[in-house]
């Protein structure tokens, strides 16, 4: 049985609230009717609300379509020889001018066919273009109405199987050092952006911590946080501590593209 109060105590954000109270629903259907239910894709900060607030009263098990995916199903599975078979489906954009396109090209190209977040999964930035990890039932919507990306005409196809793609994941590093690791310094490092307008964005909450608006610019980054900025994208920090001869800390900043 789903302790509903107990999953939600505590929880002052209502946008939380609401999304704990969906997936209890989920959770206590599952239940009823002795059936697999599936969420829709949750990001990092909803797998870890899931995670601490119902799978101690409930089998919860995450896939995204391949290992290491940010964006993942919630399957709440009732008892433990049932197995998951997630909607779960794959479509490949390959431009046709040949032109290389960022994950914010091709994102804003789905979502401007009237797409929710929710019903994509990761996307998968390849050499030829990129994948699109989608709810399998706006599949077929997907590949009848996105013709373009940016510029270009794209050529689609579908994918059943996404293992081949689970280590495409592309980042763009670089190291520098910053004074200290107050979310202000660190996001002005991460986005080439003055101390100043980095701190107005957080304070502004246009900028995120493991996908959560933080707007306290002291709030101190650890090492492996995620860091979001809206219109820039978000970047992985990465720090053992190391200090320079003039005490700057040595930090590596990987940025999704």
């Amino acid at each position: 049985m789903i302790d509903r109060k107990q999953a939600l105590w505590g929880i002052n954000d209502e946008e939380d609230k609401l999304f704990l109270s969906r997936m209890c629903d989920l959770a206590q259907k599952s239940e009823n009717t002795y059936s697999i239910m599936y969420s829709k894709f949750l990001n990092p900060k909803q797998q870890m609300l899931v995670t601490e607030r119902i799978s101690p009263y409930t089998n919860v098990v995450f896939w995204g379509g391949f290992e290491g995916a940010d964006r993942v199903m919630a399957a709440f599975v009732p008892t433990e020889w049932d197995e998951p078979d997630y909607p779960i489906t794959g479509i490949e954009a390959i431009p046709t001018n040949k032109r290389t396109y960022s994950h914010r090209d091709y994102l804003g190209s789905v979502l401007a066919l009237g797409i929710t977040r929710e019903l994509m999964g990761d996307i998968i930035i390849t050499d030829d273009g990129a994948v699109f990890v989608v709810m399998r039932d706006i599949a077929d919507f997907i590949m009848m109405n996105l013709t373009r990306v940016a510029t270009a005409t794209v050529k689609l196809s579908a994918i059943g199987d996404l293992s081949e793609f689970s280590k495409q994941t592309r980042f763009k590093e670089s190291s520098v050092t910053v004074s200290s690791l107050r979310f202000d310094c660190v996001l002005s490092a991460a986005a080439n952006k003055s101390r100043a307008d980095s701190a107005s964005f957080i304070e502004m909450g246009l900028a995120s911590i493991n996908y959560e608006v933080v707007k306290n610019t002291s709030r101190q980054i650890k090492s492996g946080d995620v860091i979001s900025l809206k219109g820039f994208g978000k970047v992985i920090v990465e720090t053992d501590g190391t200090l320079t001869k003039k005490g700057r800390i040595h930090i590596n900043i990987k940025k999704y593209v």
